[in-house]
């Protein structure tokens, strides 16, 4: 399972979607296994603010996570090379707090190469 945070742009949905595993953006995550069995995911997220410190991960992701990271086994970051040494940025805080592998780290909605890449890595954590 593929759980995501994607905004306006709709990006990271997109790589979500391609990845041929179920995929819910956080707020679906919670409402759709309201019986509390919850499954594992991989986190797909987005970097913010530029991607300087904690403010690399958006507000609501790391409200989801102080309820769900024990079932998180791993995260894909996605952004935008054109922010250097930001790029992805999120994905390394929250495999740091969390304890998870970084997955992947893909540019706006990931290559074909990026989605294969993480589609054998996903068959191996599923």
């Amino acid at each position: 399972m593929i759980v995501y945070y994607s905004t306006g742009s709709g990006n990271t949905k997109k790589l979500a979607e391609k990845l041929d595993k179920t995929a819910l953006s956080v707020n679906q995550y919670e409402h759709y296994y309201q019986d509390g069995l919850y499954p594992k995911f991989v986190l797909a997220c987005p970097t913010y603010c530029g991607g300087t410190g904690y403010k690399a991960v958006p507000k609501p992701v790391i409200e989801f996570l102080n309820k769900h990271r024990q079932h998180a086994v791993g995260v894909v970051g996605t952004g935008n090379t054109n922010f250097g040494a930001s790029f992805c940025k999120a994905a390394d805080v929250i495999s740091e707090k969390c304890g998870i592998p970084v997955i992947a780290k893909v540019e706006i909605t990931g290559t074909k190469e990026d989605v294969i890449l993480i589609k054998e890595k996903l068959s191996e954590l599923f």
